[in-house]
């Protein structure tokens, strides 16, 4: 049986889960953090520790974000695991040791490259890290996840204090508001295997909604805050407030990244269906699934406007290299908003549709930008040479937090778009 454990990213996007049947003999040669790099300039991070008898880990690449491992085996001088990004993407490795070198490959979804690199720390850093940052849709509080007390918590930030709402021995995660704020629904695995639970927005009147052994991921909440959107190994479900009439509406193991309309009445996600991924839309009433993207290149991260549910963005590979796109689907025209060398990803709408704050990598930097959402005025706001990812806007467009490591530790910080003044968590 697979046991969750908390872990931590020095990328700050997340936790992984580890488990494995390893033998003890030589783990303590691979603990520490390896940075390798591919043939073609790509860049990870491995993360390594012992921990209760097991070698346990996780790793991160800015391209393809947060990865879950789910096996570690290693012998004198092979490591390898398997593992799932966002429950969907398998990912499998086999590396050899040269004593403070590793090389092998990475092999995702059957596109094998190789790798090579070697240990930069012996030891991971036991300060609190956080990930996951979500403004309240009505008021200035931000929930994040972070390892604080020992293991993965959801907290809120509110008038300069931390709270610790979900308060558990277990690992909790993947919180999301309610679109009127009142209450919050997340991931936890108090009961053994993860579920989704729903709570206050003061972390009182918790309540279990899934019982089905799952990978959960990727939760929603409608609009109209009667339902639940989420993604599993096995496709795309929603679900009522009381648990009951769960059902799947997309039965594909390649699909990932839902969301709602701005009605509530389509779904955009995205699948990989002949040999590439493209946008979807799924009509809620009568269960039609249109390809809107249409492209031979990948098109990935479909979001609808926040005021209506005529306008989409997502990233695409179309020209190149990933860059910001907006859909009208009244008139089917699509327009390029981001025009750079740079790997643009993670867009996101302010709630005033009037700006898009997005990712921009620039080699082995990621900064964390923002535009009208015309595509003009596109502006760095994170301007570090640290790892600066996963924007989150304040409800009134005034802030963006994001998960950042210049301080050591990925944690959250918030920037003034008034003052583009940065600042942490006090």
């Amino acid at each position: 049986m697979i046991n969750n454990i908390q872990v931590r990213s020095k990328w700050g996007i997340f936790f992984a889960i580890l488990i494995c049947s390893t033998s003890l003999y030589g783990q303590a040669e691979y603990e520490g953090v390896w940075e390798l790099e591919s043939e073609r300039g790509k860049k990870i991070k491995l993360f390594l520790f012992h921990a209760s008898g097991e070698i346990k880990g996780y790793f991160n690449s800015g391209d393809i974000g947060r990865t879950k491992l789910d096996s570690i085996n290693i012998s004198e001088n092979t490591l390898s695991w398997v593992g799932y990004l966002s429950g969907n993407y398998r990912v499998y490795a086999e590396f050899k040791r040269h004593y403070e070198t590793l090389t092998g490959n990475l092999n995702i979804q059957g596109h094998k490259e190789f790798f090579q690199g070697k240990r930069i720390l012996n030891e991971i850093d036991d300060r609190p890290w956080h990930s996951e940052p979500k403004w309240s849709p009505v008021k200035l509080e931000l929930l994040f996840a972070s390892d604080q007390f020992g293991n993965r918590d959801i907290m809120l930030y509110k008038n300069g204090q931390i709270k610790n709402l979900s308060n558990h021995s277990a690992n909790d995660e993947g919180a999301i508001w309610s679109q009127d704020g009142k209450r919050i629904a997340f991931i936890s695995d108090r009961t053994g295997t993860p579920q989704i639970y729903i709570m206050n927005s003061d972390g009182s009147g918790l309540i279990k909604l899934t019982s089905e052994e799952l990978n959960y991921s990727s939760l929603q909440w409608s609009n109209s805050g009667e339902k639940i959107l989420f993604l599993s190994q096995k496709g795309i479900h929603l679900i009522d407030l009381d648990g009951l009439n769960k059902r799947k509406i997309i039965n594909s193991k390649q699909s990932y990244s839902p969301r709602f309309s701005h009605d509530d009445r389509k779904i955009v996600f995205t699948d990989f269906v002949d040999k590439t991924y493209n946008i979807y839309l799924f009509e809620i009433e009568t269960e039609e699934v249109l390809n809107i993207s249409n492209s031979i290149f990948p098109d990935f991260n479909g979001q609808f406007s926040p005021q209506n549910s005529e306008e989409l963005i997502w990233v695409s590979r179309r020209d190149g290299n990933p860059e910001v796109y907006k859909l009208n689907l009244k008139d089917d025209k699509l327009h390029r908003l981001t025009n750079n060398l740079n790997r643009d990803n993670n867009p996101r709408w302010s709630p005033n549709a009037k700006m898009i704050a997005w990712v921009s990598r620039i080699k082995s930097n990621a900064e964390i930008y923002y535009m009208k959402q015309d595509g003009s005025e596109a502006t760095n706001l994170s301007k570090h040479i640290s790892e600066d990812v996963s924007p989150s806007w304040s409800f009134d467009s005034s802030k963006i937090a994001f998960i950042s490591d210049r301080n050591g530790v990925p944690n959250v910080n918030i920037v003034d778009l008034i003052t583009k003044q940065v600042k942490g968590l006090e």
